[in-house]
């Protein structure tokens, strides 16, 4: 049994105008839809009525997703899917190094892993923007818990309180949420040059402010 892409609506996308695939649901690709008319004559002709989003047929046409993407099948048709874990490539052992690596660094800076672990995955692993962002989610849920298991019994070294701040917590957490929920629907909505253009803004901040020089110093 094949596997269905992340992102797919429906196949109610299924026939939808497009210009490339990527403005098609995840899976689906761009297709001219050309339509052979005879003639009066009994000429016939192939006529181009638009691209739209359809199965893919081969692995060529899942090239646009990413060199790592292939055709497969499913039970209602067949999808562009990133190739499956198992076996293991040369690519897949760079990336766990660089996200393991990456992880440490953003734990020990506090600075989430987004950052870190999207343009890895994407530039690296081969993962669509589109895909690349939910497993980065995944990943920074996973180093959360573990960061939480490690600072969450140690006490603050001047007060009579835990180190975490869980007043500040509850009152930042609901914001989270809410753009995380705007952030997921976003990512269903906007296209990938759209979702890279505003990545690289990000990152281009969080380096920025990574790197300038404090404001104040604590005493």
């Amino acid at each position: 049994m094949g596997r269905k892409p992340m992102l797919l609506t429906s196949d109610e996308d299924l026939g939808v105008n497009c210009t490339s695939s990527l403005n098609c649901a995840g899976g689906l690709v761009c297709v001219a839809d050309n339509t052979t008319i005879t003639g009066s004559n009994d000429t016939t002709s192939n006529i181009t009525l638009s691209d739209t989003c359809q199965y893919c047929e081969n692995n060529t046409q899942c090239e646009v997703w990413g060199d790592l993407y292939e055709c497969n099948p499913s039970d209602s048709g067949h999808y562009c899917v990133h190739k499956d874990l198992w076996p293991l490539v040369a690519r897949d052992y760079l990336v766990t190094a660089l996200l393991l690596f990456g992880g440490m660094i953003a734990a020990g800076g506090g600075i989430g892993g987004g950052g870190v672990f999207i343009p890895v995955l994407i530039l690296v692993g081969g993962f669509s923007p589109k895909h690349a962002i939910p497993l980065s989610n995944l990943l920074i849920g996973g180093a959360s818990i573990a960061n939480y298991i490690q600072m969450g019994p140690k006490r603050h070294p001047l007060v009579d309180r835990p180190l975490i701040d869980y007043n500040i917590a509850l009152i930042m957490q609901p914001i989270a949420l809410a753009g995380t929920i705007l952030g997921v629907l976003f990512n269903q909505l906007f296209p990938d040059w759209l979702i890279l253009g505003l990545l690289i803004i990000v990152l281009v901040v969080s380096v920025w402010r990574t790197g300038a020089p404090p404001t104040f110093v604590l005493d």
